[in-house]
């Protein structure tokens, strides 16, 4: 019964577009590192055949496993969630860019997290927001 809780968690689905996205970011990035999916699962812990099911957009990963993706990519959180240096063609549309539908997200995000989820990601944005404007030259950027 203990783990009730994270079976109804993996059991959720995020939106089709938010799946390939990341999806597709997994997949670019550990190809961008030269990993094999086995080289991977094993670094993360997440056996090769979901692995190649979160590539193909078909399931998302949980929290925990988005975490442990990003370590094992060597890649920032956001990064891997919201965005990359991938291109329409190979990952879908432009809509699932973080800019165009911030919002959309975020709801997302409540009807699939928990609590505790919910606020680990505030924090993590409470975090990369404070960092951006420690940074001086963040403005110049935009």
């Amino acid at each position: 019964m203990a783990n009730s809780s994270s079976d109804s968690l993996s059991n959720r689905q995020l939106p089709k577009d938010l799946r390939i996205g990341l999806g597709c970011r997994v997949l670019e990035r550990r190809r961008l590192l030269r990993l094999s999916q086995q080289r991977l699962a094993e670094a993360t812990g997440i056996q090769a055949v979901r692995l190649s099911k979160i590539e193909n957009g078909h399931v998302s990963p949980s929290l925990a496993e988005t975490v442990r993706l990003a370590r094992g990519l060597k890649a920032s959180l956001d990064a891997l969630v919201f965005g990359g240096t991938r291109t329409p063609e190979d990952c879908g549309s432009r809509s699932d860019r973080p800019e165009s539908n911030l919002r959309a997200q975020t709801r997302t995000l409540e009807a699939v997290a928990s609590g505790d989820e919910i606020e680990v990601i505030a924090e993590l944005l409470r975090k990369l927001i404070a960092g951006r404007k420690a940074t001086p030259s963040a403005k110049a950027k935009r």
